[in-house]
């Protein structure tokens, strides 16, 4: 088997809320998926490689302390750079089948995605907003993934072999995910139950100044 690795392009779960102008207890519901993708890439056999902000990294660190992880630090000017960047850092790292994947969709089947690597040299999955979830690569591809930019639909550019899944991006996405089997059993994190979802759509949102530009080096 080739070596494996899971990039998790993250903030904290405080952040991950607070930026996507969520109500502060939706930080459980981004602990959660956290927590599931890091599982999952386990149980898949790969690398957990964690791509942040200096300003997330101990929050992180503190989710399933159990796991092994590589901390990398987000660098570039652009959404689409950082994502490009942190790709690249994992297959520098010798990892031949990568993933790189938000906090705001659960995971899928892993093991599934990196088979698909053995005959694809990109697999994705979508969202239902028109944008991806999911990017898995058998070999580096930072052009298409640096051309990728916050909010724009971007799906037609990969090829998907996976069902879309709702990504948390708005309040509106909390009440739409709390219907799809994909997020069953996601929304019983604390005071996230399906019958406080819509309150929690639009109960008043935690607010956090834009994000400034990251670190321009891994630290060592």
């Amino acid at each position: 088997m080739r070596p494996r690795a899971v990039v998790l392009f993250a903030r904290s779960p405080w952040r991950e809320a607070a930026a996507k102008g969520l109500p502060g207890q939706t930080a459980a519901l981004f602990r959660k998926l956290i927590s599931a993708w890091m599982h999952a890439g386990v149980f898949a056999g790969a690398r957990v490689i964690v791509s942040c902000d200096d300003a997330d990294r101990d929050a992180l660190l503190l989710i399933e302390k159990s796991i092994d992880r590589v901390m990398l630090a987000q660098r570039g000017r652009t959404f689409g750079e950082r994502l490009a960047n942190a790709a690249d850092d994992a297959f520098a790292l010798g990892y031949e089948r990568v993933i790189v994947a938000g906090i705001d969709a659960p995971p899928p089947d892993l093991e599934g995605v990196f088979a698909a690597l053995d005959q694809h040299e990109i697999v994705a999955a979508p969202s239902t907003d028109g944008g991806v979830n999911l990017i898995g690569l058998s070999t580096p591809a930072h052009a298409l993934l640096a051309s990728i930019e916050i909010g724009a639909r971007c799906v037609e550019a990969f090829p998907t072999i996976l069902d879309s899944v709702t990504d948390i991006d708005s309040p509106h996405d909390l009440a739409r995910a709390a219907r799809e089997q994909a997020w069953a059993g996601y929304f019983e994190a604390k005071q996230l139950a399906p019958k406080r979802v819509q309150e929690a759509a639009t109960a008043n949102p935690v607010t956090l100044p834009p994000r400034a530009p990251p670190p321009a080096a891994i630290p060592g």
